[in-house]
């Protein structure tokens, strides 16, 4: 659409404004699109722009503070679900990333392009309100409301800090440790002609003399987009850092077990504290290490696998409001439907299993599977056997017995007076874990388990008997689980320790690989596409729990609350001392180069000054002042004998004329002022370089992204083709609007061909993160052989 507005002028109270941009679905009265333009962004972007347009010249720089900025057609890009839209919630790239909830209904996803919008816009300071003979005082941007995104952004900007003192020192050792010979023998020359002819006299002008040169240097670095490529690199970096994070560290190949899971029923799942009926459900869980005891090994294995680091959500079991719920669906985690989309039914363990136990003729009990590698011993926990030397770095299998995790069904109860979720109260009513090692001895377990505390380690089975599960018999706990397997169950009575005793009924199954049978390179690629989605889902979720202050129980929602102006005041003062310090180095380094421009010319008089007046006559002379300025303020107002009354008579002028100096401030200081809080800080040059620097670092990683695609398509999906491709689709959304006949149009998609199935995704980015196929064709039977009809050729080629 052509909007055609007329011109808008806003006047701008600080510098820390942003504006929001947002193009409205009439229909729905929802935004489809949104852009920030934060001022400091745009001024930055004026600045690249005068620096490439009229060159590094100092001079017609020093002339732009008078220079009149014309409005200059722009394309905003567009995005889609960035929150509300403003501040951190815009630029966090976590907050802009997709995630599995994302409803297919969103136009895009989080973060992504969906168009563009033309606009011809400018923003001008005001130089003569700014810098003139009466110059107004810029205010200050408000303080920040407590946000937790904040003190991460405020962690990175100290750690970027101190990483910028880490280099300049390294640069210096640089110098003068003779890597680099004729550099270092030029520093020695310079430093011992300094040392031996310089004169002491005029030392003062050494340090402003050196700050002429490293502004030339940066000036230099400035005009070659040095700045903004330091931004640029550093999401870069961050994000192949972080795409070999998520890399497998091994080169073995991990052979894979399948576990299938039911939940199927319960029996008295009642509130612990009160004794009634709620609504009740499972969260069913694997966690790798949950009976591995030695805290260095957990350290040594987390370290090489970063999946076992964090337990991983298998699915959920929806919720039902009885004492004795039988539960008849099971809902796939995250992590499950991702792996369950990254590789495809056809040859693969990801069958589904739509009915697993029959209790009953009207009974059916659904399963869930999910894939588990072969545990491995890393090499600082390796033993050499039998005089074999193990090289450096080699890891070793372990078997499966030696598995040291539990699958574990969380237990969840929810009152109807909703107490459970009011702070201080817990939901968890408990939890079940069956020890994978046991699973793999026995292949199957099945049976009634008592419902302990959460995080236990114990496991009490109550009745393995299929047959008697309406009426499940109660054993002794002492019974070990091997002997409940084995079938050896003594009988109970119902006095029993677990008579009357929270329970579930499950039914697991455990299906591991052939050791005999040959490793195909299917089998290796499945193992890699197993591992990497697990190790990103461990990050993913160490990332959401890295920062927490808000607990669980009273005593901790009651500190928070008490302390929420403290921390808000840390946080904000954190904030203002690094952009003290942020804003003072980029008055050096040309972020601004109209006030760098400024500071170069008055450290150039200033150094002059400093060359001709010997120090020490400068220093004298500011020690001379102090003494003359508390001598004349005690005595040049007249004689020594003054009465208390004339002292508090000059007291009290000295206040008014204090108050009189408070509200007109002297026209330097309001140019100092403005000017300072008009430099950008750190964080402004991010959020302004925010989306370049993302889509650079993007286009990085489709790199990697690619091979691990075409490897994926070639061993694990068998496709005989796949590309980018357009495709001619009806236009529903037209219809749904109630518009009569189909609207076809064009829409770029990622296909494949697997045997008799042509699949597509809206782009291979979908593919990549598992995502489902938007359609498919199955080319089966007569399919395909018949042709368009005439009706239907028309409309297409109309179209």
């Amino acid at each position: 659409p052509r909007f055609d507005t007329d011109e808008m002028k806003f006047s701008v109270p600080h510098y820390g404004m942003e504006y929001k941009i947002e193009v409205i679905d009439a229909g729905t009265n929802k935004p489809v699109g949104t852009h920030l333009l934060p001022v400091q962004a745009l001024l930055q972007w004026q600045r690249d722009s005068v620096i490439e347009e009229k060159g590094f010249s100092y001079f017609r720089i020093s002339q732009a503070w008078n220079h009149h900025v014309e409005k200059k057609k722009t394309m905003l890009e567009l995005r889609s679900g960035v929150k509300s839209g403003f501040g951190a919630d815009y630029f966090i790239s976590s907050k802009t990333k997709e995630t599995s909830s994302t409803k297919s209904t969103e136009i895009g996803k989080p973060g992504e392009i969906i168009g563009w919008v033309e606009v011809d816009l400018c923003l001008e300071e005001d130089t003569n309100a700014l810098y003139g003979q009466k110059p107004l005082v810029c205010p200050a941007s408000p303080p920040h409301e407590f946000n937790v995104d904040m003190f991460q952004i405020h962690i990175a900007r100290i750690a970027a800090i101190i990483e910028d003192i880490k280099k300049a020192g390294e640069s210096y050792m640089y110098i003068i440790s003779w890597k680099e010979p004729a550099l270092t023998s030029l520093s020695m020359i310079i430093f011992f002609t300094v040392g031996l002819r310089f004169n002491t006299e005029y030392v003062g002008s050494l340090p402003v003399f050196f700050l002429i040169i490293v502004m030339f240097y940066l000036g230099i670095r400035r005009r070659r987009g040095v700045l903004k490529n330091r931004f640029l690199e550093r999401e870069k970096g961050a994000r192949i850092t972080a795409e070999k994070k998520a890399g497998v560290k091994y080169t073995i190949h991990r052979p894979i077990c399948v576990m299938k899971i039911s939940v199927c029923r319960g029996k008295n799942l009642i509130s612990p504290d009160y004794g009634f009926t709620g609504s009740v459900g499972c969260r069913i869980y694997w966690d790798p290490q949950r009976y591995e005891e030695n805290d260095k090994v957990k350290e040594a294995v987390s370290a090489v696998d970063k999946s076992m680091s964090r337990p991983h959500d298998i699915g959920f079991v929806n919720n039902k409001y009885a004492k004795h719920p039988i539960w008849n669906e099971i809902i796939k985690s995250d992590e499950s439907r991702r792996l369950n989309q990254l590789l495809p039914e056809h040859g693969s363990f990801f069958e589904e299993e739509k009915k697993n136990i029959h209790l009953s003729s009207d009974t059916i009990f659904p399963s869930i599977n999910f894939p588990m590698l072969q545990p491995f011993v890393p090499p600082k926990q390796q033993t050499p056997s039998d005089g074999e030397m193990l090289p450096k770095g080699a890891f070793r299998l372990s078997p499966w017995e030696s598995s040291r995790g539990a699958i574990v069904v969380e237990v969840r109860f929810l009152d109807v007076l909703m107490v459970s979720r009011l702070p201080g109260f817990d939901d968890v009513l408990g939890e079940v874990s069956i020890p994978v090692s046991k699973l793999v001895e026995t292949g199957e377990i099945k049976g009634w388990f008592q419902v302990l505390e959460a995080g236990t380690k114990a496991t009490i089975p109550c009745d393995y008997g299929e047959e008697n599960i309406e009426n499940p018999k109660t054993p002794d706990p002492t019974v070990s689980l091997e002997t409940q397997v084995s079938g050896n169950t003594p009988k109970s009575s119902p006095h029993s320790a677990t008579f009357g005793k929270p329970k579930i009924y499950l039914e697991l199954r455990l299906e591991t690989p052939d050791s005999n049978k040959a490793v195909l390179d299917t089998d290796r690629e499945a193992s890699i596409v197993v591992a990497e989605e697990m190790i990103k889902s461990a990050i993913m979720s160490a990332q959401q729990s890295k920062i927490d202050l808000i607990g669980s129980s009273i005593g901790a929602f009651n500190t928070v609350r008490g302390l929420g102006g403290n921390i808000q005041l840390i946080q904000n003062t954190l904030g203002t001392v690094l952009d003290i310090v942020e804003k003072f180095r980029n008055a050096f380094n040309f972020s601004d180069p109209f006030k760098s421009t400024a500071l170069l010319l008055v450290l150039f008089v200033l150094w002059l000054f400093l060359a001709l007046v010997p120090t020490r006559a400068l220093v004298l002379a500011a020690g001379f002042a102090q003494y003359a300025a508390t001598f004349k303020a005690r005595y040049g107002s007249g004689p020594a004998a003054n009465t208390h009354d004339s002292e508090t008579n000059s007291d009290q002028k000295e206040n008014l004329n204090n108050e009189k100096v408070d509200k007109d401030v002297t026209p330097i200081i309001a140019w100092l002022n403005n000017a300072f809080r008009a430099l950008p800080t750190d964080e402004d040059l991010r959020r302004a370089y925010f989306w370049e620097s993302r889509r650079i670092a993007e286009q990085e990683c489709e790199e990697i992204a690619s091979q691990k695609r075409v490897s994926r398509l070639q061993r694990l999906w068998k496709a005989e083709w796949h590309s980018n491709i357009d495709l001619r689709i009806v236009n529903d959304e037209k219809r749904k609007k109630g518009f009569s006949g189909r609207d076809w149009v064009w829409v770029s998609i990622f296909g494949i061909i697997q045997n008799r199935r042509f699949l597509w995704w809206q782009n291979a980015q979908d593919f990549d993160d598992g995502a489902a196929p938007i359609g498919r064709i199955f080319l089966a039977g007569h399919a395909g052989l018949a042709g368009l009809s005439p009706l239907d050729q028309g409309e297409i080629r109309g179209g």
